[in-house]
């Protein structure tokens, strides 16, 4: 293990204590589904780029699930794990390598599917932990990260959303999930392609394969996308 972090620390410049953690998450990730499969989906940006972004996926650092029955998966997440955080929307454990879980409740009775999560480090070159998830398909998993970008406009969100934009997806398919979606959660997704919004550029925060990226011209192009997506699609 300690050459493979060598390794990848050379190729990428991430350092050694984060490559750390990416393990660590997969190996949460091995463990959530091992005890609770048939309750929990996983979704957000670890989704997103354990599954779908591959060479390109950036290191995430939390677990987001969501729940049907929330009361019931409270109960054994709380046997388990230590209860960090309890909001309104959703609560957050802690596991024993410290990484966060964010529970939340399952409201949007979409496709769930099964699908292979793989570690950053099986990118690299390395035959390492791969997980089988449940999970959305990409279009509902893309529509609920450009509506985060909406409302908070992160670095990671602008990440996601600029490599989302270039996977191959269903177009139609993704513009009906984000009106739908947006109704339900009162964000519109829209509000990107406006002159004013509170966006942070700074891709320097996250650790991902790409090298030095600007964030400001990846938020354009982001802006762009979604100007297509809602009007100017054929």
């Amino acid at each position: 293990m300690d050459n493979m972090l060598k390794e990848v620390n050379t190729k990428t410049g991430i350092p050694t204590e984060k490559l750390k953690k990416e393990i660590k998450v997969m190996n949460c990730l091995g463990d959530v589904f091992g005890f609770a499969e048939k309750k929990i989906v996983l979704f957000g940006g670890t989704a997103l780029n354990k599954i779908f972004f591959h060479e390109k996926q950036r290191l995430s650092y939390d677990v987001d699930l969501k729940c049907g029955n929330f009361s019931e998966c409270l109960a054994i997440f709380g046997e388990k794990y230590e209860r960090v955080i309890d909001s309104k929307i959703f609560t957050a454990f802690s596991n024993k390598d410290g990484v966060r879980i964010d529970l939340s409740k399952e409201d949007f009775r979409f496709k769930k599917i099964k699908m292979n999560a793989k570690s950053f480090f099986y990118y690299q070159g390395f035959e390492t932990i791969a997980v089988n998830v449940i999970t959305y398909e990409f279009e509902v998993l893309f529509a609920e990260k450009i509506l985060a970008m909406s409302r908070r406009g992160t670095a990671r969100d602008l990440y996601d959303t600029w490599i989302g934009r270039w996977s191959r997806l269903d177009e139609k398919k993704l513009l009906k999930y984000l009106i739908k979606l947006g109704n339900k959660k009162k964000v519109d997704s829209r509000f990107i392609i406006t002159k004013f919004h509170q966006q942070d550029f700074d891709m320097s925060k996250l650790d991902h394969p790409l090298g030095k990226l600007d964030g400001k011209k990846m938020y354009q192009e982001v802006q762009d996308f979604i100007k297509y997506l809602f009007f100017d699609k054929k």
